[in-house]
């Protein structure tokens, strides 16, 4: 019982798993598959570090949420532009 379970989609949560890293975020099929899946890589490689004490590691990955907010605001400007028109 459960052997339907027995591969690695089990782990895809567990950082570092073999899953995990060829997680793919659920988007739609959108040109935005792309953008999700390479932000999916970069936190991926974000997991592992020191953000108290390593000063590049900090910067990059302020950098990869900042990134984050500025899609998230795109997103946000295009469906409202969509609803105005």
């Amino acid at each position: 019982m459960g052997e339907q379970f027995a591969d690695d989609r089990r782990d895809a949560g567990v950082p570092g798993s073999a899953a995990a890293e060829n997680l793919e975020l659920p988007v739609r099929r959108t040109d935005r598959s792309r953008t999700a899946r390479a932000g999916a890589a970069a936190a991926a490689e974000l997991l592992h570090g020191d953000y108290a004490d390593d000063a590049a590691f900090r910067a990059r990955f302020q950098h990869w949420v900042n990134q984050l907010w500025a899609q998230k605001d795109q997103t946000l400007s295009e469906k409202l532009a969509g609803r105005a028109a």
